[in-house]
């Protein structure tokens, strides 16, 4: 029975302060909306590859320039492809390539490799396929970087002599231009923004609610003693 009355209690306290959360919520939803519109759209395009199934010797003698553990000579093909796409000297080939110290409009080299890491995302499947996602504002650019990605892949083989392996992988799906925007998604701005707000507005009701009944208890001692006098 006390459940129920407290669930009575916390639904009227919700009722109180309905049109408090139902504006609030109508203007978060409404400044997201105009947000989300105005942000820059953003394009993913993706490429994947098949490494070698079978790997050849790889060598001991590796550049620093070349991270992610290729001095191990266990490593599959995959690892030693996702290394070379994740290597600073991939980056340095991609930011000459297309000139993107200009388009990030960035003062320093080390900014422009930072953005061009955060822009692109190395995956493998479970069945060992390796994918290149890069997103852009410029969707040609998107896809002509991917696509580099891959085609870069065999003139570092060839420059640092990784593999014998040729070629390292086979190109299952170039990427092609995004006809469709990947951010922002609108709607789901929106719909975060309208569970988001609601729940601050349900918190805020209750706690508006609680200075109230605090106030108002603070003043009925004063009350009470001004009648008894």
């Amino acid at each position: 029975m006390e459940d129920e009355i407290n669930l009575i209690d916390l639904w009227q306290v919700v009722w109180k302060y309905r049109w408090m959360t139902v504006l609030l919520t109508m203007i978060a939803v409404v400044v997201t909306g105009i947000v989300s519109l105005n942000l820059p759209k953003q394009y993913k395009a993706t490429a994947s590859v098949l490494p070698q199934i079978e790997m050849s010797k790889v060598q001991m003698a590796v550049p620093e320039a070349i991270a992610g553990g290729l001095l191990q000579t266990q490593n599959s093909m995959a690892d030693i492809v996702v290394a070379l796409l994740k290597s600073e000297r991939m980056r340095q080939d991609i930011v000459k390539k297309f000139n993107l110290q200009d388009f990030y409009k960035a003062e320093f080299y080390e900014e422009v490799l930072k953005k061009l890491s955060k822009a692109t995302d190395i995956k493998v499947s479970k069945e060992g396929v390796v994918s290149v996602s890069v997103v852009s504002t410029d969707a040609k650019l998107a896809a002509d970087i991917a696509n580099f990605y891959v085609e870069n892949l065999e003139n570092l083989n060839e420059q640092l002599k990784i593999t014998l392996a040729k070629p390292m992988v086979t190109l299952l799906d170039k990427a092609r231009v995004p006809e469709s925007k990947y951010k922002p998604s609108i709607k789901l701005n929106i719909v975060i923004a309208g569970v988001v707000s609601l729940f601050f507005c349900i918190f805020l009701s209750f706690f508006i609610d609680y200075c109230r009944n605090i106030r108002q208890q603070e003043k009925e001692p004063t009350i009470s003693s001004g009648t008894a006098k």
